[in-house]
């Protein structure tokens, strides 16, 4: 069995190395990213098995981040077939659906407790909201880390010791990677975060349709780049012997 090992010095300069190899991958194939990015939002939508269905479109994006830089062909098919044969892929979306399940309960309690009921523009505005917004998006991150990258390009990995293996690394490397998110975040959540103001203060239809389109552009941008931007981590970060 392949042996995984995580790298303990990384320089500090890999993080600009990093945001700047996501873009660039991203350059490669924006439309095919770009459709990812619309299929995980459309998949997320549906009841249940859309968390599944998104984590599978993830892998997808993964899979063609390393056939862009094996110089292959990367093509706008989903693939989900060759996906579901890979085992330990498929016990990793369903880990995310009861995840999901999970801390969607528990956000949703929390805006009950805040007082914050449905879903209105005026709760998008609501400071405590977005705190916990970006509290819960902020845990995810670290507690999935770059797990399914490792599951996805090591087939006898399982769930358990991908996200370990996520955790040691995050450990071990946590100056260089918090590094890289800084550097990353301001091309992407600071627009993202505007954009979302902007167009919740449009009261012209035609200007709020065009701030909204612009607004699903980001949101699909962010959800690329991020993507990529663990792709490189695991690739520079996790060596096999």
């Amino acid at each position: 069995m392949t042996q995984l090992q995580i790298k303990t010095s990384l320089p500090l300069g890999i993080a600009w190395t990093w945001v700047k190899a996501s873009f660039a991958i991203f350059r490669e194939k924006p439309i095919n990213f770009m459709f990812f990015g619309i299929a995980f939002v459309v998949f997320s939508m549906l009841p249940f098995l859309g968390t599944f269905l998104a984590t599978l479109v993830i892998v997808r994006m993964l899979l063609s981040a390393q056939a862009i830089v094996d110089n292959q062909a990367v093509g706008l098919a989903l693939n989900f077939k060759s996906i579901f044969s890979q085992r330990n892929l498929i016990s990793y979306a369903i880990f995310c659906v009861g995840y999901d399940l999970v801390s969607m309960t528990i956000m949703s309690q929390f805006m009950s407790n805040l007082g914050v009921e449905g879903a209105t523009p005026a709760m998008l505005m609501d400071h405590r909201v977005i705190y916990l917004m970006l509290g819960m998006s902020l845990f995810r991150t670290l507690f999935f880390g770059i797990s399914l990258a490792i599951a996805t390009f090591n087939p006898e990995i399982t769930v358990l010791n991908s996200l370990r293996l996520s955790w040691q690394f995050l450990y071990k490397n946590i100056a260089v990677i918090a590094l890289g998110l800084f550097l990353l975040l301001p091309f992407l959540l600071l627009p993202l975060y505007v954009m979302v103001m902007v167009t919740l203060s449009m009261e012209n239809a035609f200007l709020f349709g065009i701030s909204f389109l612009v607004l699903v552009i980001l949101m699909l941008l962010f959800l690329a780049i991020t993507t990529l931007f663990s792709f490189k981590l695991y690739q520079d970060g996790i060596t096999h012997e």
